[in-house]
């Protein structure tokens, strides 16, 4: 029975580290801000930062999900896209590395065991600025398990629109 407790627990130590790793998430945004139905943006990529992995440092595919994904949440707001005159400018912040977590398991007997283990984490800071000021209205930041991103392109997409989809989360109006 202890080699299928062992068996069980590496198991579910390994399906954490791969899927089970909550995304955590939050923003930071004037008590007083609150965009217009009127408002636009437009994105400033000079200002955009990818660190800690060449498999995303220059990786369109990332980065057409980003925006798109982003995209998609500030249209359920009523924002819209528009370069010529926008009202809010937005870049990002991609770093990875790793990060460890601890698991508590029960076995049959009743016996705690704590596992720990280490995943790639990828954290994501969205900066929304006003563009007449230049200063931020809305930071958001998110972090989860990356590693399954890598799997395909589907994973990427479905990673990218979970991650930013908690994000928004912490927007300060609801969908409209």
């Amino acid at each position: 029975m202890k080699a299928y407790r062992g068996f069980l627990l590496a198991v579910g130590v390994a399906a954490l580290g791969a899927c089970g790793v909550p995304i955590r998430y939050g923003a930071h945004f004037s008590d007083n801000w609150a965009p217009d139905r009127q408002t636009t943006f437009a994105w400033r990529d000079e200002a955009d930062r990818t660190m800690g992995d060449s498999r995303l440092a220059e990786n369109r595919f990332f980065h057409q999900k980003l925006h798109e994904a982003v995209e998609w949440e500030l249209s359920l707001r009523g924002i819209r896209y528009d370069e010529t005159e926008p009202d809010l400018l937005i870049h990002h912040h991609l770093s990875l590395a790793d990060h460890v977590y601890e698991a508590e398991v029960v076995d049959d007997s009743g016996a705690t065991v704590t596992e720990t283990g280490v995943y790639e984490g990828g954290s994501l800071v969205l900066h929304i600025v006003d563009a007449r000021t230049h200063e931020d209205v809305w930071v958001a930041w998110g972090e989860a398990n990356v590693e399954p991103a890598f799997h395909s392109p589907g994973s990427m997409e479905s990673w990218v629109y979970d991650l930013v989809g908690h994000m928004f989360n912490e927007w300060p109006v609801d969908v409209r």
